[in-house]
């Protein structure tokens, strides 16, 4: 999503007589899906760790760094998200710096996801050769 966008959305939502309670909880999801899959993270970087004295392979760092950088990711989204989220209570909102700190916060969110992937995927390749 364009920041005009997301800036278009904020003002529309915020114009309307639930349009903060509705702003409020697409950020808490928004904080739900970061503290998801930032936990998921961890825990996969935890069995990695366990795991990896017995796996002699480069592999499972590459594994380890992409999950360290995805909860990395999560947490600061997570910051940015809950930052926002009390901004957007007060009356004179600046939507457009808001929406900066969204779109940042969301694709923090999408890397975080697109890093676990990939160490999934590291160390599904690890295992099968």
């Amino acid at each position: 999503m364009k920041n005009s966008e997301i800036e278009q959305w904020l003002a529309h939502v915020s114009q309307q007589n639930q349009g903060q309670i509705t702003v409020v909880q697409t950020i808490r999801n928004a904080i739900m899906s970061a503290s998801i899959l930032a936990s998921v993270a961890l825990i996969a970087l935890m069995g990695a760790l366990a795991t990896a004295h017995s796996q002699n392979s480069r592999w499972i760092l590459v594994s380890i760094a992409a999950l360290v950088l995805s909860a990395t990711c999560s947490a600061i989204s997570i910051s940015f998200l809950a930052r926002l989220s009390f901004q957007t209570q007060f009356k004179h909102v600046h939507f457009k710096i808001s929406a900066n700190r969204l779109r940042h916060a969301l694709n923090l969110i999408r890397g975080s996801a697109g890093l676990f992937i990939l160490a999934l995927a590291v160390a599904a390749i690890d295992l099968w050769w």
